[in-house]
């Protein structure tokens, strides 16, 4: 059986070659988070999510505080 052996997450704030402006104002950062997992079998999977309190209800504070129960 395949298990989970490690979660690393982490985030990334990339300078944005234009400014773009929305409703909400002009951004000219984009804070991404990122998660690396590892299985016992030797895989790795990767994802990443631009979480925004505005849209989504989450943010990027909340990331890495996510715990084996969560998976």
């Amino acid at each position: 059986m395949v298990l989970i052996k490690k979660v690393i997450p982490y985030r990334m704030d990339i300078i944005l070659s234009e400014p773009f402006s929305i409703s909400f104002g002009t951004y000219t950062h984009a804070h991404g988070s990122f998660v690396v997992i590892k299985t016992t079998d030797g895989i790795e999977g990767y994802g990443e999510g631009c979480p925004d309190k505005m849209v989504t209800g989450g943010y990027l504070g909340g990331i890495p505080s996510i715990s084996k129960e969560d998976l």
